[in-house]
């Protein structure tokens, strides 16, 4: 009997590990998509610099402020454009993982399935057990998303705040 590679994974106690075994094959789709993550939300930590940079030109009016202020400007226009391919980058990196993810997971689960006794499964309600498989592997897929969507974006803005704030008010 050979064991499948999700069984091998799995660490009841070490459960972050294992979902970090889960993705490892979709590493680089994975890296892909938290580095279109940056870009796409780079306007919510270059705004508010650059706001602020237009109000210092602007209350100090002081040599160069002119060119300053459309630096400052194109920035920030560049910054909101290119929010929009970035965006459509992330979702298609983080999904076709989290896809690939789902499709491995599955077809492990069915296999395991399978390889239990006819008289397990006259025991068992089927429609039941496949909804719970069902349930179980979007949990999964709703923890991925929300660890990127919150989890990396909070760790990412606090450390954005202290590199700014460093830079701005050593």
């Amino acid at each position: 009997m050979q064991l499948d590679s999700v069984e091998i994974q799995f660490d009841g106690r070490r459960p972050w590990r294992t979902l970090a075994r889960l993705f490892w094959p979709e590493r680089r789709s994975v890296a892909l998509a938290l580095v279109s993550y940056l870009f796409k939300a780079s306007p919510v930590w270059i705004l508010p610099v650059i706001t602020a940079n237009i109000i210092d030109v602007l209350a100090h009016r002081g040599e160069g402020g002119l060119r300053a202020l459309w630096i400052n400007v194109a920035v920030g226009a560049i910054s909101i454009l290119q929010n929009i391919p970035a965006a459509a980058f992330y979702v298609s990196f983080l999904s076709r993982s989290i896809r690939n993810v789902e499709v491995r997971l599955r077809s492990s689960l069915v296999r395991r399935l399978q390889m239990l006794s006819i008289s397990y499964h006259n025991r068992t309600d089927t429609g039941a057990m496949q909804t719970k498989l069902t349930r179980d592997v979007e949990s999964v897929e709703q923890l991925s998303r929300q660890v990127v969507d919150v989890g990396f974006f909070a760790a990412v803005t606090v450390l954005v705040t202290m590199v700014v704030t460093a830079w701005r008010m050593p």
